[in-house]
């Protein structure tokens, strides 16, 4: 890797005890985020046999047919959570839009959650496709993907408290209820002979933290 390239970073000292080396790591950050605003973690404990889980478990869910994934649309309930077919997104309008489909997940919450019952943005329950193999392995797997993911942001903005010289739990308050959206995506193949304008994704700016 060349010093032009986003770095990769080891996150295991934010995890030990050795005050140096997380100094070292928080250093590591402020400089990625500041030239590139972009960085790769490394040991950073999310397992890789939940990592291929998802990835298979995705894929299973992307293999059902069109009708059965339009069953679960996102734009279906009002909480912002499902299936998006190919081209929903299209933020160039210079072709048909993005050659990709999704499916949103969040934090699996009940209807009697405060959140839900406030309606408020991102939060509510889940669609696990009963349609599936084994729905519930998909919901077990999803489930701890996002619960993992959603432990490693909330030590990421630690660390980022302390590159802009704040206390260590200055974003506490936004991770409660956080609107974490686990968001599978699927990319199709694209046409050898096709135009500049056909994208997987085309390109954006995002709200969010991580």
């Amino acid at each position: 890797m060349t010093s032009e390239e986003p770095p990769v970073i080891d996150f295991s000292p934010f995890h030990g005890s050795d005050e140096s080396k997380k100094v070292e790591l928080v250093e590591q950050i402020r400089q990625a985020c500041e030239r590139f605003g972009f960085f790769q973690l490394i040991n950073h404990d999310v397992p890789l046999t939940l990592q291929q889980q998802v990835i298979k478990q995705s894929k299973e869910l992307f293999d059902l047919p069109i009708e059965v994934k339009e069953k679960y649309g996102k734009d279906i309930g009002g909480y912002n959570r499902g299936y998006e077919c190919l081209r929903s997104q299209n933020f160039e309008k210079q072709g048909k839009g993005d050659l990709k489909e999704g499916f949103y997940m969040g934090k699996n919450l009940p209807l009697s959650d405060q959140y839900v019952i406030d309606k408020r943005f991102g939060q509510g329950p889940n669609k696990y496709p009963a349609e599936l193999r084994d729905p519930k392995e998909f919901q077990r797997v999803m489930e701890e993907y996002h619960k993992t993911m959603t432990a490693l942001a909330v030590n990421l903005l630690q660390v980022l408290a302390c590159t802009l010289n704040l206390n260590t739990n200055f974003f506490d308050d936004f991770c409660e209820h956080p609107v974490a959206a686990l968001r599978l995506l699927h990319y199709p193949p694209q046409d050898p002979g096709t135009t500049e304008a056909e994208k997987g994704r085309s390109p954006y700016s995002n709200p969010s933290k991580f």
